[in-house]
């Protein structure tokens, strides 16, 4: 009976998930970030191993199925992923398997204390949907950042990957977050929760878009292999223009740079772009602006 009542207190619960998992976990965050809080929990099946459960926050205060839908598109994020390494081919990468549930007990003490590092605020409830898996331990380290940023930590292999992505899906996708742990000295990744970011931003509501196209290229070191394959270029350089030419001596220069009609070349639609439609059997290579006299 007293056990009972200290898992009532001190313990949540999922109900069985689509595969029969399921996740027991402390009543208390052990993280806390801008999209999730995760905590720490066993999954009581043949050699699960520890488990760390992640709940996703609301997109805005009152928008209670945001949490859901996050929880659906991360595991989504990680069903592409392993499309696209599967056709990238290789053994270095793997991702771990992520599993979902929701909830069937909340522990009473969830609603009365916040996590350690006080940003805890969200409290769980019984038609909450929380994914888990393996806990990968303290060497636990960030490669590709979810914006796309290279850290310098990151190997070409994982850089490869992702430029693949890119060139694979003709220039309208990418997979950024590469996080996890490096096995069999340096030469196996074992990676969880790869963010993927289209064009259209189709992945959801944490995808970036566009901007993690530009994050990852702008530090991205191409290995041998992904030197080959198109990579996108600056298309729209001209909201530079007017401060890279101002004079350097005068503060109060009023003087701007026009073009010679005395307009300024419209923005294009995309920052960074690489026309693969027309490459066809040309060399692959990044097009280029038109001249201005064919912009209308």
């Amino acid at each position: 009976m007293g056990s009972r009542i200290i898992a009532i207190l001190f313990q949540n619960e999922t109900l069985n998930s689509e595969s029969g998992s399921w996740a027991v976990f402390d009543f208390r965050p052990t993280a806390s970030g801008k999209r999730l809080v995760a905590f720490r929990g066993i999954a009581p099946e043949h050699r699960a191993g520890d488990q760390l459960i992640k709940a996703f926050r609301q997109t805005t205060e009152n928008d209670r199925k945001s949490a859901r839908l996050r929880s659906l598109c991360y595991i989504e994020n990680t069903n592409v992923a392993e499309k696209y390494l599967k056709k990238y081919g290789g053994k270095a990468i793997t991702f771990i398997e992520i599993r979902s549930a929701e909830m069937d007990r909340v522990a009473k003490c969830s609603s009365k204390i916040r996590s350690s590092d006080g940003r805890y605020k969200r409290h769980l409830s019984k038609d909450d949907v929380v994914v888990f898996e393996r806990d990968l331990g303290e060497n636990f380290q960030t490669f590709i950042e979810r914006d796309g940023t290279v850290n310098s930590n990151c190997c070409g292999k994982l850089q490869e990957f992702v430029h693949f992505v890119y060139n694979e899906s003709k220039g309208h996708e990418i997979v950024t977050g590469l996080k996890g742990v490096v096995t069999k000295q340096g030469q196996k990744f074992k990676l969880t929760s790869p963010s993927m970011n289209s064009i259209v931003k189709k992945y959801g509501p944490d995808d970036i878009g566009e901007k993690a196209i530009l994050n990852f290229f702008s530090s991205h070191v191409c290995t041998p292999v992904c030197s080959q394959w198109p990579k996108p270029v600056l298309m729209n350089p001209f909201n530079r223009l007017e401060t890279d030419n101002k004079p350097q001596n005068s503060k109060t220069s009023t003087d701007t740079i026009r073009c010679q009609d005395g307009i300024r070349p419209p923005a294009y639609d995309s920052k960074w772009r690489v026309d693969f439609e027309k490459l066809g059997t040309l060399p692959l290579l990044p097009t280029a602006p038109p001249p201005y006299d064919q912009i209308t």
